[in-house]
């Protein structure tokens, strides 16, 4: 599943790739755009990787995955 493709469960929102790390000028331009979303400087070893553009829910793409596919069966 591709962030540019999927969309929000919740909202129908489109869905940004979430950049993390202190965001210089080049990630502030692609934030600036709304191509990504921002997720912080902190990183864990778990961390979701896309959000809603729209309702600003966070998700992780393999659970994304999972969900989409037990529902279209």
């Amino acid at each position: 599943m591709s962030a540019k493709t999927a969309t929000c469960p919740d909202c129908g929102g489109r869905l940004l790739p979430i950049e993390y790390g202190y965001p210089g000028p080049s990630m502030m331009d692609t934030y600036d755009r709304g191509e990504i979303a921002l997720g912080g400087c902190v990183v864990t070893d778990r961390d979701p990787d896309l959000q809603c553009y729209g309702c600003q829910q966070r998700f992780f793409s393999d659970e994304l995955r999972r969900h989409s596919r037990s529902t279209s069966s």
